[in-house]
């Protein structure tokens, strides 16, 4: 008799713990979600705050856009217009070395001329 009273208090026992760990896990399982809840909302509100702050950043630009196309504008302008008066001035450079150039070889044209005149005048003295 004593087996069957450990079996039915084993029972009894087993059933209370299992009845209580059922009445336990629906406040413990809803205490859960609630938690995940906040997690998720303290979550979307972080990003809901960085949305906010890209938007601001990306407002900026939008108003600053103008001004950088106008200044882009400028940049190429003056760049293209530096770029002409670089070859302008490097064809006059080449101009006038050309024409150094050519007055070079006629000053030695000239000193060579001057030579041999002066060297027939000493070769007529002697």
């Amino acid at each position: 008799m004593t087996d069957n009273m450990e079996k039915l208090a084993d029972s009894v026992g087993l059933r209370l713990i299992a009845r209580l760990s059922m009445i336990g896990a629906t406040p413990v399982l809803g205490m859960l979600g609630y938690l995940a809840m906040g997690w998720l909302d303290a979550k979307f509100i972080e990003q809901a705050k960085a949305t906010a702050v890209v938007a601001s950043q990306v407002q900026d630009v939008s108003e600053q856009l103008p001004q950088l196309k106008d200044r882009v504008l400028t940049l190429e302008t003056n760049s293209t217009r530096g770029r002409a008066e670089r070859e302008r001035f490097q064809d006059d450079a080449l101009e006038q070395l050309r024409l150094m150039q050519s007055d070079i070889r006629a000053l030695i044209a000239g000193q060579a001329a001057m030579t041999a005149t002066m060297e027939a005048e000493r070769r007529q003295k002697r």
